[in-house]
């Protein structure tokens, strides 16, 4: 539908002239660059969670990228993984928002599995020093008492699945690691047994 679409309008284009050509020419790239964000990493809640940030990073000027198996996580709960991935996600999208100049606000995910083994790695630029309490940052937040719970509920979706998460910031990096047993389906629902 979209070829045929296509054919369309740059029939039309021809007959265009200046501005006129210049707006639909915008419009055409807009409409291919939504296309494009769509996510197909082979894990369904993962690819929602991708496209949405996706795009909000392209409007808020943020290089998104990622690297992902994602038919690693289907072992996962899909409300852990529209967890994990989106509080991490919107941390960074927050941090990087921070950010003056546009080409250092990046955030980049990778999501590989190494034999039995998943690791979880996102990264975002980071100006300013973090503190951190019990391994984790505290929050930048004026609101205390009601800030600083995604880093911990990442924490516990990792632990959950028998996983470890770490966090540090070296380099004007901040990164956010996890490496989790990859369980069967058969493991999955014995868990839930206990």
């Amino acid at each position: 539908i979209k070829c045929h679409d296509l054919k369309h309008q740059i029939l039309a284009l021809r007959s265009m002239a200046g501005g006129e050509m210049q707006q639909s020419l915008d419009d055409m790239e807009r409409v291919a660059s939504i296309y494009d964000s769509v996510a197909k990493t082979g894990c369904k809640p993962l690819d929602v969670i991708l496209s949405n940030k996706y795009l909000l990073c392209e409007q808020l000027g943020i290089r998104f990228t990622y690297m992902v198996e994602g038919e690693k996580l289907l072992f996962m709960n899909a409300t852990d993984i529209y967890s994990l991935f989106g509080n991490a996600i919107d941390n960074a999208i927050q941090a990087e928002s921070a950010i003056q100049e546009e080409d250092k606000r990046l955030i980049n995910l990778t999501v590989v599995s190494r034999g039995e083994l998943l690791r979880i790695h996102i990264e975002n630029y980071c100006e300013v020093p973090v503190k951190f309490k019990n391994g984790l940052p505290v929050t930048t937040q004026a609101d205390t008492n009601n800030h600083g719970f995604g880093m911990i509920s990442m924490k516990r979706t990792a632990e959950r699945y028998n996983g470890v998460m770490t966090v540090e910031c070296v380099n004007k990096m901040f990164c956010v690691d996890m490496i989790i047993p990859i369980q069967a389906a058969g493991d999955k629902r014995d868990d839930k047994k206990k």
